[in-house]
């Protein structure tokens, strides 16, 4: 959740929803069917909908820069950017909505308002991050390397706290 790509949450779901509806006959319709009926699917489809409408892909670009290795940083994004974008696509498809929490307004709305209050802790959390990095690769004191420590704690828990998530 810190890093805004909320993976647990969807990884894998388009993918299964897709070969669902692609290659089984009337597959989405069975899909679409099951989100009308099925109460075990409708819940967890609603909460990947919600997951994916947590998710920020413009942050979460920002975090992956952090990867040492930038091709694989790069191949990994790029990875979980597709399948956000393939779930996100058949969320919409499945639900019949044209956009993410369409049928919950009260939610999204406050996903909306509170994001630019969350953007500038991940801003000041990644920077924190590379001057813990650099830190760790020189010799500081200790008590500045404290004062580091608290700053990151205090961004993880301003973070969370904001997006209403644990993590």
């Amino acid at each position: 959740m810190q890093s805004r790509h909320v993976v647990p949450a969807y990884f894998g779901v388009g993918y299964a929803l897709d070969q669902l509806a692609n290659n089984s006959p009337n597959g989405l319709e069975l899909l679409r069917q099951m989100m009308r009926s099925f109460p075990l699917f409708i819940d967890m489809i609603r909460n990947v909908e919600i997951a994916l409408a947590k998710a920020d892909f413009g942050v979460a670009r920002l975090y992956s820069t952090l990867v040492e290795d930038k091709a694989l940083g790069d191949r990994v994004y790029t990875l979980l950017e597709e399948e956000f974008a393939r779930t996100s696509r058949m969320v919409l498809a499945v639900t019949e909505q044209q956009t993410l929490l369409e049928r919950n307004p009260v939610l999204a709305n406050s996903i909306r308002l509170r994001n630019p209050y969350v953007d500038p802790m991940s801003l000041l959390q990644l920077e924190l991050l590379t001057r813990k990095r650099a830190e760790d690769s020189t010799r500081v004191d200790q008590e500045t390397a404290a004062e580091l420590d608290r700053a990151i704690t205090a961004t993880i828990n301003g973070i969370s706290a904001g997006l209403r998530n644990t993590g």
